[in-house]
Order: structure tokens, then C-alpha cells, then sequence
């Protein structure tokens, strides 16, 4: 039988069921048994049938596509969390568009609109720093299915899936204080961005509850760019006194910052401690390897597709709100021998 004249009716009576369960196999969606869809499967190879994807896009007025809006396509964090839902995603046929708002707010609703026009499905949002609920309007006025990924934002009905950015604060915070340390900065981030302010509000806690006093000379806020760290440790060494141990807002800013305190001869996780928040890759061959956060970037990409794909399957559910605990990874850059009993409790002029 030519494929061209093959239809789901031919294959549900070669089959011997009704064409809505070969229609739902074909869209792996509903509760069929194992072995029918096998026996789907089987007749279209037998007779040669070829799923008309676009005419089916046509009907339900959606692509077999999902939206993925992250904030800096360089950060390797989030070049590993499109990796996760690409997977995932894939795992149900839907491919993924990718775009990068750039922490811009205005750039990020015109991706929006965009996506919006090529009729994806669902789309995840990996909020700019200023998004609030009118900047997610044009989805949510659409019913469009969408979860937030790695920053909450205060939208009620939108599913979440990120770190515990608190916990993940205070865990660095009390790590550094358990060294000794009880002069310690805060570098990178903007008010504003919830995961800072989440980080930050665990971190300043910590330091709260054990008594420790915040410098507020020691916050630096600055955007998370590549080359923020070495500008937030340029304005940090012009202040007096000095920490003995620095926290950045993420991997990145820690790259940077190691790079301009060594060139300053300031000896990383020997004169000063230094951490960070996302434990990338490189974070494990950087000399010194950086002590940071785990913050399950992976798991936050897989979990952020089957939210969205659930919320596809299930219209009607109830979004969920997915905090992934964080986990501290101790590694050379706040080594004991930058502990304040090891060394002077600030960094002189002439080490600097």
C-alpha cells in the first residue's frame, strides 16, 4: 500500500482499535498498554505510514517545540542547563529553542513575543534581573505552559524549579566562619536578581548568627559578567581593611577575581579565601581548584522539562515550587593556610 494513501484509519483497523489510540500513540500521550503500542508501531512499519507532524501542529495550533529563555548564553552554567532540557525534551520529540536575553529585561519580552509567534508549546524562563509578572503577561494571558527556572519570581500559577540559593549562602558562609574567618566580603550580583538576594540573605544570616559583623564596604554589587570579578577586586583592594575570605556571587566572578588577586601577588587560598556558587566544570581543574556550591544545574535543566512537559500533558495540574538542596564542595581556594590563624588577620599593603 503506497505510504502517501495510508492513514490512521487504515492502521487502527489493521490494527483492531479505534483511530483516537493510534492517534494517542503516534502523540505518546494517554494510558496505552505496552503492547499496543507495539502493535501500532509494528502495522506502520508494515504498511509504510509517515506521521504528518506539521498537519497535526496545525490542528492543536502549537509546534512540537519548546521556548528556553536564559540570561547569559556565555555563562557555562547556563550552556549546561539548555544541554538538560535539550535532553530531556528530546526524550518526548520536542526540540528546543534557545534564546538569551542578556539580563535585559525589554530584549527578553521581544524573544517572548517571538516564541509566541512560532506557536511553541511551553516555554521555560530563566528570568532577567527586573522581570516581574507583566513581563510574563503575553504567556500567562495565553495560557501558555511555562515554568521559571533557576530564579523565583512572586507569579502566582507558574510552576518554579531552582536551588535553595539561601541555603546555598549560608552553607558557604558557615564554612568560612568554621575556618576562622570573621572578616569576610560579599562580591557580584544585583539587587534585585532574586538568586543574589536569596544568596546574600543566606550568607548575611550566617554571619548574624554567629555574632560576626557585616562590612558593608565589603559588598560589591556588580553585574556577573566574565571580567566583573577583577573589576568588584579592584574596588575591594582600595578599601581598608581587607577581608581574609571573599564570596562570589557565582563561578565566573571567582575565575576572574583568583586571576586579578594573583596578579595583585595576593596568593589565592594562601593570603585569602575565596568561593563560589554553581560548581562548573572548571571549577574542579582551576589552580587552585575553587571551593563552591553545587547547585544541581543539570538536575534544574531535566527537572524544568518534565515540569513543562507534565504541565503539556496535564493542563489542569497544580504548578509546583522545586527548591533543590545545595551542596558545598571544599576544595583548595580556602585552604587552612589562608585560615586568620595561619596568617595576619589582614593583607598588608606590601603583600598587596
Amino acid at each position: 500500500m503506497p505510504s502517501s494513501r495510508v492513514t490512521i484509519t487504515d492502521i487502527a483497523r489493521y490494527v483492531g482499535v479505534s483511530p483516537s489510540t493510534v492517534s494517542l500513540v503516534l502523540r505518546r500521550k494517554g494510558a496505552i498498554s505496552e503492547a499496543t503500542k507495539e502493535a501500532v508501531h509494528r502495522a506502520i512499519d508494515e504498511l509504510g505510514y509517515v506521521y504528518d507532524r506539521n498537519a497535526a501542529n496545525l490542528r492543536s495550533r502549537t509546534t512540537q517545540a519548546i521556548g528556553l529563555l536564559i540570561n547569559d548564553v556565555r555563562n557555562p552554567f547556563f550552556a549546561e542547563l539548555a544541554t538538560a532540557v535539550q535532553e530531556a525534551s528530546e526524550e518526548d520529540d520536542y526540540l528546543t529553542h534557545l534564546l538569551s536575553s542578556s539580563e535585559n529585561v525589554a530584549r527578553q519580552s521581544r524573544y517572548i513575543r517571538s516564541l509566541l509567534e512560532m506557536r511553541v508549546a511551553g516555554v521555560i524562563v530563566c528570568a532577567a534581573t527586573g522581570t516581574d509578572r507583566e513581563a510574563l503577561s503575553p504567556l500567562l494571558e495565553r495560557e501558555i505552559p511555562t515554568v521559571l527556572a533557576v530564579r523565583p519570581l512572586d507569579v502566582e500559577g507558574v510552576a518554579f524549579v531552582g536551588p535553595d540559593n539561601r541555603k546555598a549562602g549560608e552553607l558557604v558562609a558557615r564554612h568560612l566562619l568554621d575556618l576562622g574567618h570573621s572578616d569576610l566580603a560579599f562580591i557580584g550580583g544585583e539587587p534585585g536578581n532574586p538568586a543574589r538576594d536569596a544568596r546574600f540573605g543566606g550568607f548575611a544570616a550566617a554571619l548574624e548568627e554567629r555574632g560576626v559583623g557585616l562590612n558593608p564596604d565589603w559588598v560589591i554589587d556588580i553585574r556577573p559578567t566574565v571580567t566583573a570579578g577583577a573589576i568588584a577586586i579592584e574596588r575591594l583592594l582600595e578599601r581598608s581593611p581587607r577581608p581574609t575570605a571573599i564570596v562570589c556571587y557565582n563561578d565566573l566572578l571567582a575565575f576572574s577575581a583568583s586571576e586579578r588577586l594573583w596578579a595583585e601577588g595576593i596568593a589565592v587560598g594562601e593570603d585569602v579565601a575565596l568561593t563560589g556558587f554553581d560548581d562548573l566544570p572548571l571549577s574542579r581543574v582551576a589552580v587552585p581548584p575553587l571551593t563552591t556550591v553545587d547547585l544541581k544545574v543539570h538536575e534544574i535543566g531535566r527537572r524544568a522539562s518534565e515540569l513543562l512537559l507534565d504541565k503539556l500533558e496535564h493542563p489542569g495540574s497544580e504548578p509546583q515550587q522545586v527548591f533543590l538542596e545545595p551542596d558545598l564542595v571544599v576544595r583548595r581556594t580556602c585552604g587552612s593556610g589562608c585560615s586568620p590563624q595561619n596568617r595576619p588577620t589582614q593583607i598588608s599593603e606590601g603583600e598587596a
